[in-house]
């Protein structure tokens, strides 16, 4: 019983998280996005393009953030991250404000997730999503052509957003989740599913027991 005892709590001393004070890193504008941390990112708009970390002391010495060619990239420096104990000990969130919200490309990568909490607008967006993460456009939004592809079993959310034309692709077991108004093109190879609203002309390719599904 002891050991079980001293077993749990050099558990939680492990897991303990220790929040180093947030500070902010300047950025250039962009108009596309990459995560590959298992952070959390969080995207606000503002009168200036900056971010806000907030993570615990071990996640910072994990970060890279970098601008190249108009596309904001979040990082790991170091090639490990991915390993369990250390997953487990990297925790936090950052905030990314922009002055922008015509988006091109975003894209997430590993175990992390993206939530766009205002309001986006785009005449034609790319979403990317690789792994078990999320990506989550809670501000809703218009997008008149959107082109998704998840893979893994990770989850893209954009019900809350209007679309005219849509292609949503998922390898694996992962969700699209997409409010469709004209057209939309489906591609499922696995167990994964797209769910949509709208009465959009369809045209669908299913390779396994993944489901269109209408809500």
């Amino acid at each position: 019983m002891k050991r079980k005892i001293l077993a749990i709590t050099y558990l939680l001393a492990i897991l303990a998280i220790v929040h180093a004070e947030p500070y902010e890193i300047k950025l250039d504008e962009f108009n596309s996005i990459s995560n590959a941390t298992p952070f959390d990112i969080e995207i606000r708009f503002s009168d200036r393009t900056y971010a806000e970390i907030n993570l615990n002391e071990k996640s910072e010495s994990h970060l890279k953030i970098r601008i190249e060619e108009n596309r904001l990239i979040i990082e790991s420096i170091k090639d490990d991250w991915w390993k369990f104990w250390k997953k487990l000990s990297l925790r936090g969130t950052i905030y990314i404000y922009t002055q922008n919200s015509k988006f091109k490309f975003i894209e997430n990568i590993g175990t992390g997730s993206m939530n766009f909490i205002d309001k986006i607008s785009s005449s034609s967006l790319q979403v990317n999503l690789i792994g078990t993460g999320s990506i989550l456009f809670s501000g809703g939004g218009e997008v008149f052509n959107n082109n998704i592809k998840v893979t893994g079993t990770g989850n893209v959310n954009m019900e809350m957003i209007q679309v005219n034309i849509a292609e949503a692709k998922v390898l694996g077991t992962g969700n699209i989740k997409i409010n469709v108004i004209d057209e939309l093109k489906v591609n499922i190879v696995g167990t994964g599913n797209v769910i949509y609203k709208g009465r959009p002309k369809i045209s669908s390719e299913i390779n396994g027991t993944g489901r269109l599904i209408s809500t």
